[in-house]
């Protein structure tokens, strides 16, 4: 029988109904699955503490579900044999850790077995950083100049994709300048060899971690002194080239 801590599944709810989301809005948020969220809320698996970290961040806990998974009702810090694995600092050293530590039967030797939930919160853990890895941004081809994103909603190729994935876009203009065009810039441009152009070098990010950088040409004759020529922030959306 699992026993899940009712304080996490509450505020979990509450969370969740506060900002209006489904187990698939959430599960595009977090990167785990609607029926894994869906049994953790109902009580019927027990919370990892790579889940509760997701959570708080989707969800604007300030750590709150992060904190009812590593204190236990007497106020100490519950031992997770995989711990250092979830907060980044690499599994291979940890699955040693634990392997060298961990239990077998006893027709086998070694230590008595540890607890039914000890097991359990390592096999969620090892579920999480294994399986649950980060899917890659892909490109969609089909849909990444579509007219009907990019002119009816106003998005560009990247925005569409990074959307269509259940990621937040985003650009970053980290350099203007002015210089000659490149030989196949100039023929793509209709430019004359040795015309300038205005490069706006860019970076582009989803959910805050970037993917991509990107280099914007632009004709001298078009932007003039416009803010594209020299300003790095074009306000909302400007950034979006």
């Amino acid at each position: 029988m699992v026993v899940v801590d009712s304080d996490f599944v509450r505020l979990m709810r509450r969370l969740r109904q506060e900002h209006g989301m489904s187990f698939r809005d959430l599960a595009k948020k977090a990167y785990f699955s609607r029926s894994y969220l869906c049994e953790v809320e109902n009580g019927k698996k027990p919370p990892s503490l790579h889940l509760a970290k997701a959570l708080d961040a989707c969800l604007n806990a300030e750590g709150q579900l992060t904190r009812l998974v590593t204190t236990g009702p007497d106020g100490q810090e519950r031992e997770f044999p995989f711990r250092s694995a979830a907060s980044g600092d690499g599994p291979d050293r940890d699955v040693e850790a634990w392997r060298t530590r961990s239990t077998w039967p006893a027709q086998l030797g070694g230590p008595a077995p540890v607890s039914v939930s000890q097991w359990a919160q390592v096999a969620t853990m090892l579920y999480d950083v294994f399986v649950r890895s980060r899917p890659p941004l892909m490109r969609l081809g089909p849909v990444r100049y579509a007219n009907s994103s990019v002119r009816q909603q106003h998005l560009t190729p990247f925005a569409v994709e990074a959307t269509m994935q259940g990621r937040a876009p985003r650009v970053e203009c980290r350099a203007v300048s002015r210089k000659q065009a490149p030989r196949d810039v100039a023929a793509m441009l209709s430019l004359d060899l040795g015309d300038a152009v205005v490069l706006r070098e860019n970076r582009y990010l989803a959910d805050g971690r970037p993917v991509q950088l990107g280099h914007t040409y632009l004709p001298t004759s078009v932007v003039g002194t416009s803010a594209l020529a020299t300003e790095l922030d074009l306000g909302p959306g400007g950034n979006a080239t």
